[in-house]
């Protein structure tokens, strides 16, 4: 917890090392849409849920996959449509487990991009357009498929769903630039103080002492 504590580089984990206020700033790091996150916590946690959900998806699989006839794809279908029909009876067994999967991730993946756009000087539109919104379409595609959205009819699902992973495919190379790639904005900004300017300035210090002796 320590060492997640420090990746965070928040005051209140610097402040206090208690086992509370390591908690505080790990709940803040995940559900907070306020400050800025540079891009060492951002890739841990992101990774951490991308874990977490990747897991929790394997574990339902192997738990019906027995119970999953494979789709039923007439032979002689156009390959476009026979990828559509295969993608359409594939969603079904789990469409139910995608949209609570979505919802339960949903949030911490816009608090954590959302504060890593902060970082970048950005507006929360940003992270709401490219990882909000596709999630929300998950949700409604997911829900669409488990029956529980009977006025959208089966062509209509499909539709949204082959649009929103065209979109998150876009979409994801897009963060993948901004939040891994490109560092934050030097010193403060609009969103609050450099998360890591405090550490540069120690590697200074380090690097200035050890010139001076060996000067």
């Amino acid at each position: 917890m320590r060492v997640l504590a420090t990746f965070t580089k928040l005051p209140s984990a610097r402040a206090n090392t208690g086992f509370l206020a390591i908690m505080e700033t790990q709940m803040d790091a995940v559900f907070s849409l306020t400050g800025r996150m540079n891009r060492k916590p951002f890739i841990i946690w992101y990774l951490v849920l991308a874990v977490v959900g990747t897991v929790a998806s394997v574990v339902y699989q192997l738990q019906i996959g027995s119970a999953v006839p494979p789709p039923k794809i007439p032979a002689g279908t156009d390959p476009l449509q026979a990828f559509v029909l295969g993608f359409t009876q594939g969603m079904k067994p789990t469409a139910f487990f995608t949209m609570i999967l979505s919802i339960i991730l949903i949030w911490p993946w816009t608090a954590l991009t959302t504060k890593r756009f902060h970082d970048r000087n950005k507006s929360i539109w940003w992270p709401l357009i490219l990882v909000t919104l596709p999630m929300l379409a998950t949700i409604v595609y997911a829900a669409g498929f488990a029956g529980l959205l009977p006025f959208l009819d089966e062509a209509t699902v499909t539709a949204i769903a082959m649009g929103t992973i065209i979109f998150q495919m876009f979409a994801g190379i897009w963060v993948l630039i901004e939040c891994v790639f490109l560092r934050g904005t030097r010193g403060p900004n609009a969103y609050g103080p450099d998360p890591i300017a405090n550490d540069e300035a120690v590697e200074a210090a380090k690097a200035q002492q050890a010139g001076d002796w060996a000067g």
